[in-house]
């Protein structure tokens, strides 16, 4: 209501105005009629005019970046170019826009790296099972021996396949917002020496020691917990000299090795789609696939509320602690 009168405002001081020439003059009061008529298409006429350049010019920053964006993008430019004399919050407009951009470039740098690694990964142990079927086929005088040797190098490379597939699949379930969780109070000790039984053959083949301390119980999904810790598990035991420590208590547990430290940030090595191998103890990790485990039990933790984060890690080795929220709910 305030804006209509404020837009009469010019109008009826122009009518009051005339009326009191008119009275002054001793003009005919008829003729005021027509003279407000006519102050009135004058006045649309101009405030038409007035808006139509008005308009003109402060849209004109943003008519030119929408320009840009419809053009967008191309080889020479990856980046809205700023509008000359552009008001503040065009500019807030243009900069989100290409963080924006420059965050989907990155991703999409990410996964093509993922898939084309992805593509090796799988076409390894493929190729492997390949030739280990043909050595059986055209070989007639196997020995007992050699062909067990060749069936567990079968099973080998298959169970690598399988474990990628996994892994492929449980990071897709966990990169979702939201994670289904079925919980219950879970003995963490129990849960750590279950573990340890499961990767025994893997440790003793590393030459590795397990061993579990401490006590403690947490309202988890005890199934999400142990894909967690099988992935902390089976990292510290490829990376250990000797002696890993799997440590409970109330909420929390840790996974201590003794290997060489991490060779990067956490927060890098935790990503799933990573677009450069990644080099730990002297040996080269192929891109894409190198961050699915930490990933994996790094979501876990965080689909509870809760945490994984690096205690400590150096030439003495690494240390992990996934921590959980502890408030049961009914």
């Amino acid at each position: 209501m305030a804006i209509v009168v404020t837009a009469l405002l010019p109008y009826v001081v122009l009518v009051l105005v005339s009326a009191i020439i008119f009275s002054v003059a001793g003009l005919p009061s008829s003729h005021l009629w027509l003279v407000a008529a006519g102050w009135g298409a004058g006045v649309i006429v101009l405030s038409a005019l007035v808006g139509f350049s008005a308009s003109k010019e402060l849209l004109w920053p943003l008519t030119q970046l929408a320009r840009q964006i419809r053009g967008f993008p191309t080889r020479e430019q990856n980046a809205l170019e700023p509008v000359p004399q552009e008001p503040a919050e065009v500019s807030e407009v243009r900069e989100g826009f290409n963080k924006l951009l420059a965050r989907i470039e990155l991703e999409q740098s990410r996964r093509s790296a993922f898939t084309a690694t992805l593509m090796h990964d799988l076409k390894t142990p493929l190729v492997a099972t390949s030739h280990l079927l043909e050595v059986i086929r055209d070989t007639d005088d196997l020995g007992k021996e050699e062909r067990i040797s060749l069936v567990n190098s079968l099973l080998h490379e298959n169970h690598a396949l399988i474990d990628l597939m996994q892994k492929l699949i449980d990071a897709h379930k966990f990169d979702l917002d939201e994670v289904p969780l079925s919980k219950s109070r879970v003995d963490l000790a129990e849960l750590l020496h279950e573990l340890a039984r499961r990767l025994a053959p893997f440790a003793q083949q590393n030459r590795v020691t397990v061993t579990v301390s401490g006590r403690g119980t947490a309202f988890v999904d005890r199934a999400e917990i142990i894909r967690a810790g099988t992935n902390l598990l089976e990292n510290a035991i490829r990376y250990a000299r000797s002696e890993i420590r799997l440590v409970a208590g109330d909420g929390w547990l840790r996974v201590e090795d003794d290997g060489p430290g991490l060779a990067a940030p956490f927060e890098q090595l935790s990503k799933p789609f990573q677009e450069l191998p990644v080099e730990i103890s002297g040996k080269s990790y192929s891109a894409g696939t190198a961050g699915l485990g930490l990933y994996i039990a790094k979501r876990v933790f965080e689909a509870h509320d809760g945490t994984l984060r690096v205690v400590r890690t150096g030439e003495n080795g690494t240390v992990f602690e996934g921590r959980v929220f502890e408030e049961e709910t009914l």
